[in-house]
């Protein structure tokens, strides 16, 4: 699928680096190979969203068939060393450029005939990972390269398997089309695949497969390959299976060499349940898998009496994940330690369990109350200003209880706002240099020497992080807090959250909301109540409405660009950036 991809990028190695080549290569493609290419880049969707049991991270991996490399490189966090498997050259050089540019050397490559005897002795790997790259052999070399695995692999290794599903709607879709006759491809259903890997002695197999929506988290479903029945305790999603199913695009496989079942989530439920208090979670099952956006998969484990509240186990599968992992615990530790909090508060952010490793995993466990996501239900206008109203008044109880004034000295505006300023610069034209010296100096003036609260803030309280009562559409919880601050700027939890109502019900970009509604003064009368209501209780002048909606725009960009290659998006710098400073450069 890459290949054209990566020709066009070797026309640029040596001359700049490895991202400035990928950015040059997505130049003249179109918007779909745009879409594809950076959907592979992106850290946290790297397609082994399936691979839910990240083993010990003192073995060896091998990954097979990796596609633009990320994979391995992801991997790389949580091995001692990483072998990518590549049959094409020119794969190797652009996998090559990328670790040097990251600066990794635990990832060794090696050319090697998937058709032939891996390059590899006995006993090797602690896990192997199989690429889509499998769907491309035939299935006497499929067959061979099972075998092989299961020779170079230890003992009590794992394998993750990654497949194209043959009964997918799309895949029928574009046969139906014609559209796939540029490769050709070996497909095995579900049954098939885990008919194979008993055949060569593989034990413990687990299938998973995703239930594709509109954007992650997405939910992951287990299932047995015997006459493809599906394992789940939701009875409505049972009745939809049938037709699920054939939607989604891939399926996964986890199984082990030995007999014994060392998965790292069921260790890690036990280890809850022996060392902390379930006495309002006594017999737990496992409802559920998600996977975010920031690369953690997790394991929801419910009550089987009420699946009012339980426990959320997140297991980070990159760095980034691990990073926000740490600021999460940090803050919901930090929130419930703070006794000037009022309990109305407390009550709807999850309690803290557990941050460390077990059995040689990482993992973060949480205890929250479980509903639904207020982005996620089927809701009309006048529910929606419900919840708004409700969600605006409990980040504004927090604010208050948490709130110190001081003066905005230079050194905060520095720290705050300068910083970012500098930051984002590097991503833009230099056409636009005055411009961000307006913004400069225009929110200096406004802001610095001013009496200014800071706050405990989320800083992505959005609808998604809001999780409501199907029924009643009360407020239950608060979740992701992982962008919280102790000294956060007052307004912009608002703020994001009036966006986000925008986002996920109109489909608006950041940067439509920000120059078209709030910057352009064309903010609804309920979303207007709502800011005054919140400026009056923090004691705030309706006259820094101006600065903080910029402040808001710049700290949001700031906090999207450190997602991994999301700064070579140029249609989303293009949508959320440029056009913002194209409105203040002629407004300020």
């Amino acid at each position: 699928m890459y290949i054209k991809f990566i020709d066009h990028f070797l026309n640029k190695i040596g001359q700049i680096g490895w991202r400035e080549a990928v950015l040059y290569a997505l130049d003249n493609s179109s918007r779909e190979i745009k879409a594809q290419v950076l959907g592979q880049l992106n850290e946290a969707i790297v397609g082994w969203k399936f691979l839910l049991d990240i083993p010990n991270n003192h073995g060896w991996a091998l990954v097979i068939g990796d596609e633009l490399g990320i994979k391995g490189m992801n991997l790389s966090r949580s091995f001692k060393s990483v072998v990518i498997l590549e049959q094409n050259v020119k794969r190797l050089i652009f996998f090559e450029n990328a670790t040097k540019q990251f600066e990794i050397t635990n990832v060794l490559l090696v050319k090697g005939n998937l058709n032939c005897s891996l390059p590899f002795h006995d006993d090797t790997f602690s896990s192997i990972f199989i690429t889509p790259i499998i769907s491309y052999l035939s299935k006497s070399s499929q067959t061979f390269l099972i075998s092989e695995v299961y020779r170079v692999m230890q003992q009590d290794g794992s394998l993750f398997l990654l497949s194209e599903n043959k009964f997918s709607y799309l895949r029928v879709k574009c046969l139906l089309k014609g559209q796939e006759n540029d490769y050709s491809k070996t497909f095995r259903s579900a049954k098939g695949y885990e008919s194979l890997l008993k055949k060569w002695g593989f034990a413990n197999i687990t299938g998973y497969i995703v239930i594709p929506e509109y954007n992650m988290p997405r939910e992951i479903k287990q299932f047995s390959g015997k006459k493809e029945i599906w394992n789940t305790s939701d009875s409505n999603w049972k009745s939809r299976v049938k037709y699920n199913r054939f939607l989604a695009p891939y399926f996964g496989f986890r199984a082990l060499r030995s007999q014994d079942n060392n998965s790292f989530i069921e260790n890690a439920i036990s280890y809850i349940k022996d060392n902390r208090d379930i006495k309002d979670c006594g017999n737990p099952i496992l409802e559920k898998y998600l996977l975010t956006p920031k690369g953690n998969c997790i394991v929801i484990l419910s009550d089987k009496k009420s699946l009012g509240s339980g426990f959320v186990i997140k297991i980070p599968t990159t760095l980034l994940a691990r990073k926000h992992d740490d600021f999460n615990y940090q803050a919901l530790n930090e929130i419930h330690e703070n006794k000037h909090l009022s309990q109305e508060v407390k009550s709807m952010i999850p309690k803290p369990i557990y941050l460390g490793r077990h059995n040689g995993q990482i993992f973060f466990a949480e205890e929250r109350k479980f509903s639904k996501s207020f982005g996620s239900i089927d809701i009309n206008a006048n529910d929606v200003e419900f919840i708004l109203e409700r969600a605006s008044y409990l980040i504004t109880i927090l604010h208050k209880e948490t709130a110190f004034t001081s003066i905005f000295t230079e050194t905060r505006f520095t720290n705050m706002i300068e910083t970012k300023l500098e930051y984002l610069k590097k991503f833009i034209a230099p056409r636009f240099n005055i411009t961000f010296q307006k913004i400069k100096a225009y929110l200096a003036e406004g802001l610095i020497g001013e009496l200014i609260p800071l706050v405990r803030g989320h800083g992505d309280y959005s609808v998604v992080n809001i999780i409501v009562d199907g029924p009643s559409f009360n407020i239950n919880g608060i979740i992701d807090w992982d962008l919280s601050k102790k000294a956060y700027l007052p307004l912009l939890d608002i703020l994001n959250l009036i966006e986000s109502k925008y986002n996920v019900f109109q489909g608006r970009e950041l940067g439509s909301t920000v120059r078209d509604v709030f910057l352009a003064d064309q903010l609804t009368n309920h979303s207007r109540s709502l800011i005054a209501c919140y400026l009056r209780e923090l004691g705030l002048s309706q006259y820094l409405m101006k600065y903080f909606v910029i402040v808001y725009w710049l700290h949001h960009v700031y906090s999207q660009l450190q997602y991994p290659f999301i700064e070579i998006d140029k249609d989303w710098i293009d949508m959320n950036i440029i056009h913002v400073l194209e409105y203040l450069g002629q407004a300020l």
